[in-house]
């Protein structure tokens, strides 16, 4: 072991625990539900519970931030767990491979290596990762960025890599234009629309040219698209809910024919929470 590699503490009691509990959960004696999981039915959970620990520490709750962060440990260790009975490798692997990996690419830290800034940092981890790991570096600067992305993330992160390459605006109004340009080209699509497949088709590349487009703009601002429509989704949930609760309370039905209501009942909400928050009320 690496003289400057902290010696294991009482911590891994808590990994080991966790380890057993899953094992025991997914044994013939253990519980139904467990033992049906397989690594393809517990991806949208391993993502979700992901989403869960980012909405935590958007919160800065720290109790509900330790609640989120062990459900996602959950999630990737019944995961590994599935693999290990299969024999394909162990949580012990896992561990092991991560702990091997973290110090090989941290030789500024393990070893001699002098790396003493962020940049310095990245470029000397994509030469391990080419030299020592003898991975094959991908020569087109776009390949680096995984395919297997969500659309959101997959676009805020292409964007910022052609940035780093120079491809990229030098102020903002520039940006603030493209999106008025896209708007209008989507207007138009939209308005040429028919039965057919191609003005469909046409439709649907227009309106992902505007969503591009935002995110470009998001990324210019410093602001993280996937996260900021996380916000928006959780206040979307937040006020429908209080919409729900009051044309319950009032006995009427939710739909097309209680538009005005509803609508009502949404600004009256958003005003609400923005009396709580202790800001005025602005026009949105």
């Amino acid at each position: 072991m690496n003289s400057k590699i902290s010696p294991p503490t009482p911590d891994i009691q808590g990994f080991n625990r966790l380890a057993a509990i899953v094992r025991q959960l997914r044994s013939p004696q253990g519980c139904p539900w467990d033992r049906e999981q397989t690594p393809e039915s517990l991806r949208a959970a391993l993502i979700e519970e992901t989403y869960e620990a980012v909405e935590a520490i958007n919160e800065k709750e720290p109790n509900h931030i330790r609640e989120e962060l062990g459900d996602a440990y959950l999630m990737i260790t019944m995961i590994g767990a599935i693999y290990e009975e299969h024999g394909v490798f162990s949580l012990e692997d896992i561990f092991r491979d991560v702990s091997e990996k973290l110090v090989r690419r941290h030789p500024h830290v393990y070893g001699d290596s002098v790396a003493e800034d962020p940049q310095a940092v990245a470029k000397q981890w994509q030469e391990i990762k080419t030299t020592l790991e003898g991975r094959k570096k991908k020569e087109a600067l776009l390949d680096q960025v995984s395919s297997a992305l969500p659309p959101l993330e997959r676009a805020y992160k292409l964007q910022k890599k052609a940035a780093k390459a120079g491809f990229d605006w030098t102020e903002v109004e520039p940006v603030w234009d493209k999106i008025s340009e896209e708007l209008a080209e989507t207007r138009q699509a939209w308005q040429a629309l028919d039965s057919s497949e191609t003005t469909r088709d046409h439709l649907e590349e227009e309106i992902g040219d505007l969503l591009f487009s935002v995110v470009n703009v998001a990324r210019f601002l410093k602001i993280d698209p996937a996260i900021a429509l996380h916000r928006t989704n959780q206040k979307f949930h937040r006020r429908f809910g209080s919409v729900e609760t009051a044309m319950k309370a009032q006995n009427l039905p939710m739909d097309p024919g209680t538009f005005e209501i509803m609508d009502r009942l949404w600004e009256e909400a958003k005003k609400a929470e923005k009396a709580t928050a202790g800001s005025p009320p602005t026009p949105e």
